[in-house]
């Protein structure tokens, strides 16, 4: 980095580009990397680091992070168990299961959100994260060795179908399916 490069926003995707639609955020990255974002924008593939993230919060500490990932959004009320209150973005429009979290739906999260009084119960029926250490775990940890809270926002595309009975599925592959690949202009737009 030259004197005349300051970073000052990170965009990091997050997923496994071998589950489908779960590696969303790496997508939108790699797509991003032709976008002729300015000097001060680094984008980051994350794919699955997990606490490994601690240390790229640690360089970028003083920075704006946009972090994009996959949710698994599947009850209306799916953040609130977390303390984390979803804005959703768009949904996706479905006449016959009106109200409820549609896949291709989009959030955006402030990350000082994933900072509030989370409580227990980070598994089950209303998760939003796939991954076993979850952003919040990670955020958490950050700040209980650090004192630092990270800044920005998470942009959460839902890849779950809450009304399909079959539940998740999460094909091996590295194709997003069509709902999925049809939203990430707009992601790259928010």
């Amino acid at each position: 980095m030259t004197g005349f490069d300051k970073i000052e926003t990170v965009v990091l995707g997050i997923g496994n580009i071998l589950l489908g639609d779960e590696g969303v955020g790496v997508h939108v990255v790699n797509r991003l990397k032709n976008a002729g974002l300015p000097p001060s924008v680094v984008l980051i593939d994350g794919a699955t680091a997990g606490f490994r993230l601690l240390a790229l919060f640690e360089e970028y500490s003083n920075c704006n992070f946009i972090i994009i990932d996959a949710l698994k959004i599947n009850t209306p009320e799916a953040g609130a168990y977390s303390g984390l209150n979803p804005k959703k973005i768009t949904r996706q429009r479905n006449l016959k299961y009106p109200g409820i979290p549609q896949k291709g739906d989009i959030y955006l999260i402030p990350l000082k959100d994933f900072y509030k009084e989370a409580g227990p119960g980070l598994t089950g029926n209303s998760s939003i994260s796939f991954h076993e250490t979850s952003l919040m775990d990670v955020l958490d940890l950050f700040k209980a060795t650090t004192g630092n809270e990270i800044k920005g926002f998470l942009i959460g595309i839902n890849i779950f179908n809450s009304f399909d009975n079959k539940g998740m599925d999460l094909p091996m592959g590295i194709c997003l399916s069509p709902v999925i690949e049809s939203r990430i202009s707009k992601i790259i737009d928010i």
